[in-house]
């Protein structure tokens, strides 16, 4: 398999993509990433190879490359976003009355968050037991967002729920 024009401006686009972040740390100038090795990419490498000892040519080596990656990797986990809580061990998982755990303890935190600002939703006890006002708060919940009202917590109602909550933070 032959590389393609469109292979080399997809990894231009990626270096980019990596200088573009280092730029937010004063690393480099900002670069937008368009897949087109310019005159303000190569100024970005030179500008990167410069302060981190390397012979400043503006092209991309194997060396320089490494670095960039390297020093991306470092700043990368502040620009992602948070990794997300996946309590259902999959997608038929139910949680109902009688259940407790760390699952009915996050869903009992969405719903006493989101009934702060509704008020026909029930206040409830953060307990980490699923027992009748957890019940009956996920019943009102499920009605008020069109949901069928059984008072367990299936997916639907957990991604409705989680939307609604993350809707409030």
């Amino acid at each position: 398999m032959a590389y393609t024009e469109k292979d080399k401006r997809e990894h231009i686009r990626e270096l980019q993509h990596y200088l573009r972040y280092l730029a937010f740390h004063n690393e480099v100038p900002m670069v937008i990433p368009d897949g087109i090795y310019g005159k303000e990419t190569k100024s970005a490498v030179m500008d990167f190879q410069k302060k981190h000892g390397i012979l400043p040519t503006g092209d991309t080596d194997n060396e320089t490359w490494e670095k960039i990656v390297y020093e991306y990797n470092l700043i990368a986990p502040y620009y992602r976003p948070p990794d997300r809580v996946a309590p259902f061990s999959d997608s038929s998982a139910i949680i109902k009355h009688g259940d407790s755990g760390d699952t009915v303890f996050i869903i009992q935190i969405m719903l006493d968050t989101v009934s702060k600002n509704a008020n026909s939703v029930p206040r409830i006890n953060i307990d980490g037991f699923y027992g009748d006002r957890t019940e009956n708060a996920i019943k009102k919940y499920q009605s008020l967002s069109g949901l069928s009202p059984t008072g367990e917590t299936d997916i639907k109602t957990w991604n409705m729920l989680s939307k609604s909550y993350n809707s409030l933070r």
